[in-house]
């Protein structure tokens, strides 16, 4: 059996042709069946994982948003993911797809040239910082320096003029 445990949620969007389970095994694991219909026929449908960073506590799919409450270990946030297509367009003509994206602008020290972004959540994970389209240099990915707390990161140069696409990578597998 593709699902371990026993089923402690459901959530389903008819609209985007998903339906979500939630077991009790690994709470922090959704899994995901997606279905396509041709008329009467369904003619294509899978089984995949969602895996998350921390514990799921609750969801549900509304609308094309999937709403999740997510325990960390300094709390439990809300959290959520957009299922319609062009929802993680960017200003800068293609997707930055990360965990807790968001957009910050930094602060400026002149004296060591680096920038220091705050976050508005504490994570211990990996960084990927994003360049937006408000610089000369849009889409670059930026290399962060160092992490002088959960909530701060450094990175090279003035970025304080505009904002940069902020969030924790994930990785993305498919099984043919």
């Amino acid at each position: 059996t593709y699902i371990q445990g026993t089923v402690i949620g459901l959530s389903a969007s008819v609209n985007k042709d998903l339906l979500l389970v939630h077991t009790e095994r690994d709470r922090s694991t959704l899994y995901a069946y997606n279905f396509y219909w041709k008329g009467q026929e369904k003619v294509q449908s899978c089984w995949g994982k969602w895996r998350f960073n921390g514990d799921i506590q609750g969801f549900a799919i509304l609308g094309e948003v999937v709403y999740l409450f997510v325990q960390y270990s300094d709390g439990v946030y809300l959290e959520y993911i957009t299922l319609a297509q062009d929802s993680t367009k960017t200003d800068l003509g293609f997707c930055v797809h990360s965990d807790r994206r968001c957009i910050i602008t930094g602060v400026y020290d002149s004296a060591t040239e680096h920038t220091t972004l705050t976050l508005p959540y504490p994570t211990t994970h990996t960084l990927e910082v994003v360049a937006s389209g408000d610089f000369s240099f849009a889409g670059k990915q930026l290399t962060v320096l160092e992490r002088p707390d959960t909530t701060t990161a450094v990175v090279k140069g003035d970025l304080s003029s505009g904002g940069v696409y902020v969030g924790v990578p994930y990785t993305m597998e498919y099984t043919f």
